[in-house]
């Protein structure tokens, strides 16, 4: 069956500052499944249940009970679709679109078939409320809040040694550790298990609490009811702080004692109003390299690649770093010049590999992404290539696994794209 997600996700749920799209959650499933939205329910350990704005959904062939396509023009698709696919193909190409029935009563309608075989690929911006086991679950990410933002509240993450973060946890790899966004702009990794407490403050006192928060909190207490308010506090395994939206007094329930957690729509919140004037010097574009390498749209750096003889077998090394990275399940666009690559491209996933000091090649010993000519000859990471203008060809590229990935064949200069996959 169709594994789609709670433990309690303390960080993420505590601030969340806006349900549009520059605040929304992203919840990272270990198929490769991203589900974009709000998570709006959650029973401890078992599954959440996340509002979606849209998602890119893997699918085994097993979990579905029917399937419906059809081809449609990008200018006929309904507007949120269109608006997405315009970004990547004319408008007068024909996409396929799926009615998916899967099993356990779920539908998605009007979604994209990114892929097929024997494992889909599929994209819906129709927004849906999807119910996920917890245990499929990789992480959750959530969009920085603008720098300029004077409202809402900031996330308080105190560690047990004493030390304080205040800004936005915009990370929790599940039951691993959590990233924080500092004020001024850096990031800090911490443990879970370094984590005593995670907190939210008002940033603006001037304000009422319940105009600054757009996600309301009602927990279910077990042998009590249900709780209307915020969560303000959590003490790791012990328990929560929640200020009553009736009452506008704080409570502590014991974590053990909450059955569920959900998040809804404040009907009192008010969308800040920026009152920064617009700048009036306007940015000018730099000017398109036709003889480089862009990746996302922006200009990247080639790796150089080593031919390193070994007794056995020639294996290929890519010199570090890796400068380039994506998140798992995300579309990649690459467009390079078809004077220095062939029609016939690879996409090449390497392993990791110690190698030895090598004074010929000014290397260091370390580890490092290599490939061999059996992984060449067995790539089977999938990608579409067309020419566009100015003697270019766009690769779109869609990958399903971690790990650091090169595009071959190397142009002149022993080079390649690389890029790593997280």
């Amino acid at each position: 069956m169709n594994k789609y997600v709670s433990g309690c996700l303390m960080a993420l749920s505590l601030g969340a500052a806006s349900v549009s799209a520059q605040n929304i959650e992203q919840v990272y499933l270990k198929n490769g499944s991203v589900y974009e939205g709000y998570i709006a329910e959650q029973i401890p350990g078992k599954q959440l249940s996340v509002s979606t704005e849209k998602a890119t959904i893997y699918v085994d062939e097993g979990d579905i009970a029917e399937i419906a396509c059809a081809s449609k023009a990008v200018a006929k698709l309904p507007s949120r679709l269109r608006e997405w696919a315009l970004e990547r193909y004319d408008s007068t190409q024909m996409v396929e679109l799926a009615t998916v029935s899967l099993k356990g009563n779920k539908t998605l309608r009007n979604a994209v078939m990114l892929e097929k075989g024997s494992r889909l690929k599929l994209f819906s911006c129709t927004k849906d409320f999807f119910t996920l086991d917890w245990a499929d679950v990789l992480k959750t990410t959530k969009t920085v809040n603008s720098d300029d933002a004077g409202r809402g509240v900031r996330d308080v993450v105190t560690l047990h040694d004493g030390q304080r973060y205040e800004g936005q946890v915009v990370e929790q790899v599940i039951g691993s550790e959590l990233c924080i966004r500092l004020e001024d702009g850096s990031v800090r990794v911490v443990k879970l298990a370094d984590v005593k407490s995670i907190a939210s403050e008002r940033i603006d006192y001037s304000v009422s609490l319940w105009e600054q928060v757009p996600l309301l909190d009602r927990i279910e207490v077990e042998g009590e009811g249900s709780v209307e308010g915020y969560i303000v506090s959590r003490i790791l395994q012990k328990q929560l702080s929640i200020v009553s939206r009736d009452y506008d007094s704080e409570r502590i329930v014991p974590i053990d004692r909450v059955v569920k957690y959900h998040k809804f729509v404040n009907p009192d919140y008010k969308e800040p109003v920026c009152e920064k004037p617009e700048p009036e010097v306007k940015e000018q574009k730099p000017e398109f390299d036709y003889t480089a390498v862009y990746l996302n749209g922006r200009k990247t750096v080639l790796n150089k690649v080593l031919k390193m003889p070994e007794r056995r077998k020639t294996f290929y090394l890519v010199k570090e770093p890796v400068a380039d990275t994506v998140a798992l399940a995300d579309s990649v666009c690459i467009e390079m010049p078809t004077t220095a690559y062939c029609s016939d491209f690879r996409v090449v996933r390497t392993m990791q590999n110690r190698v030895g000091i090598s004074e010929k090649h000014q290397l260091w010993a370390g580890i490092y992404p290599i490939y061999r000519d059996a992984d060449i000859a067995a790539a089977n990471v999938p990608y579409d290539a067309e020419k566009i203008d100015g003697g270019r060809v766009r690769m779109r590229i869609y990958f399903t696994r971690p790990g650091v990935y090169v595009i071959l064949p190397l142009n002149k200069d022993s080079e390649c794209v690389a890029i790593r996959v997280k």
